[in-house]
C-alpha cells in the first residue's frame, strides 16, 4: 500500500488547533499545499476566535475542497480542547497536531509517508526553531542530538532524562488507531505543559517509533504571543507534571516518576515563577520584590492545591550541581534568584540563568 496516494482514503490528518491566527494560519496552509501529496486531510479547529481566523479557513476550504480542508469552530476552550476535537473528526490513518503558526518543508509528508509505510506507532523528525523574520534561533543538529528508532519505553529515558533527543508537538506523527485504543487525549483545560504530557505519555505505551530523517518542522516564536508575557496559567506544566508522574508511576516506570518530581517538576516550577517576575518587572516596571509577590498570590489563588516547595523530591533527586545551585537560592530567595538570573544580560550575556 502506498501512503502517500491512497485513492479514496486519508493517510494523514493534520490538526490544526487555531485561535485569532488569522495572520499566520494563510502561510501555515501554504506549506501543507505545497508537500504534494494525496491522502491528505486538514482539520482546522476555531477554537472561539475573536478575529477572522475561520474566515481565513472558510477561503482556504474554498480552494483546497472542503473534503480535504474542513473547519469546526467551537467555543473558546482552550488548546487542548481544541485538538481533542480535532482528533474525533480526523480520519486518517496518523494525525499530526500542528499549530496554526508552525510550518513543515516541502517534501515532510512525503518523507513522513514513507517511513510510516512498513507500520509504526509514533513517528517523529526534526525542528528548528525560528523567528517571524524566519531567522533560526534554535537549529536541530543530528550530531547532538541525534536520533534513535526502538520502542516507547527505549526513547521515553533519551527524551526525559538525556534529554539526548528533543521531540515537540508538531515533529510527531501518531497511528490513530494507537491512540484511540490507548484513550489518550490532551488534558482539557491545561494551558501549558499539555504538549509534553501528551508525547511522554504516547512514548510510555507505543510500541514501534520511527524517525522521518527527510522530514522538518519549522516552530515558529512569535514575538506578540502568550509565551512572551506574564502568565500565570503557565503553571499548569507543574501541574501537567505530576499528573504525568502519577501515569508513569501506574505504567511501572517509578524511576522516570522520581525523576518527574525530584527534577522536572522543581525546574518548571522555578523557571515559571522566575519568568513571570522577570515579565512583571520587565513588562509592568514592577520592583522585583513587588513582583514575588505578585506571583505568589496569584499562584496562591489560581491553584491552592499546588505543592509550593520546588524542591518536593528532596536535592538528593535534583541532577547536577547546577540544579542544586538553582533550587537552593530560589528557596533561600525567590528576589535572589531573579538578580541572579538577570545579571547575564546585564553584562551582555544572551542566555539569562535559570529561565
Amino acid at each position: 500500500m502506498n501512503e502517500r496516494d491512497i485513492a479514496g482514503a486519508v493517510a494523514l490528518s493534520v490538526i490544526i488547533p487555531a485561535y485569532n491566527i488569522e495572520k499566520y494560519l494563510p502561510t501555515t496552509l501554504e506549506s501543507l499545499a505545497k508537500q504534494g501529496v494525496g491522502g491528505l486531510e486538514v482539520i482546522v479547529v476555531d477554537d472561539g476566535s475573536t478575529d477572522k481566523t475561520a474566515d481565513t479557513a472558510r477561503r482556504a476550504a474554498r480552494i483546497w475542497g472542503t473534503d480535504r480542508l474542513k473547519l469546526f469552530v467551537q467555543r473558546n476552550g482552550g488548546v487542548s480542547a481544541a485538538r481533542n476535537e480535532g482528533l474525533r473528526q480526523a480520519s486518517g490513518r496518523y494525525v499530526l497536531f500542528l499549530d496554526g503558526d508552525d510550518l513543515l518543508s516541502e517534501g515532510s509528508l512525503a518523507a513522513i509517508a514513507e517511513t510510516v509505510a512498513s507500520g509504526c506507532d509514533i513517528c517523529y523528525w526534526p525542528f528548528d526553531l525560528i523567528s517571524e523574520a524566519g531567522e533560526t534561533l534554535r537549529p536541530y543538529r543530528e550530531r547532538e542530538q541525534g536520533f534513535m528508532e526502538g520502542s516507547g519505553p527505549e526513547l521515553l529515558r533519551k527524551v526525559l532524562v538525556d534529554k539526548s533527543i528533543r521531540m515537540w508537538t508538531g515533529c510527531v506523527a501518531y497511528r490513530r488507531d494507537f491512540l484511540l485504543a490507548t484513550g489518550l487525549l490532551y488534558t482539557p483545560g491545561c494551558v501549558a505543559g499539555e504538549d509534553f504530557e501528551f508525547i511522554v505519555k504516547a512514548l510510555s505505551l507505543a510500541g514501534s517509533i520511527r524517525f522521518a530523517r527527510g522530514a522538518r518542522a519549522f516552530y515558529l516564536q512569535r514575538a506578540n504571543s502568550a509565551i512572551n508575557s506574564y502568565n500565570i496559567r503557565k503553571f499548569d506544566a507543574v501541574a501537567a507534571l505530576e499528573r504525568l508522574a502519577a501515569f508513569l508511576e501506574g505504567q511501572g516506570f517509578s524511576e522516570l516518576k522520581e525523576h518527574i518530581l525530584g527534577y522536572e517538576r522543581p525546574d518548571y516550577y522555578i523557571g515559571t515563577y522566575n519568568y513571570n517576575v522577570r515579565m512583571l518587572v520587565a513588562g509592568r516596571g514592577l520592583r522585583p520584590s513587588a513582583a514575588v509577590e505578585r506571583v505568589a498570590e496569584d499562584l496562591k489563588k489560581s491553584y491552592p492545591n499546588l505543592e509550593r516547595s520546588p524542591a518536593i523530591g528532596g536535592y538528593r533527586l535534583l541532577r547536577g550541581r547546577r540544579a542544586i545551585v538553582k533550587s537552593m537560592l530560589f528557596g533561600l530567595s525567590p528576589v535572589l534568584y531573579y538578580h541572579l538570573s538577570v545579571l547575564p544580560e546585564r553584562s551582555g550575556l544572551k542566555k539569562p540563568v535559570g529561565v
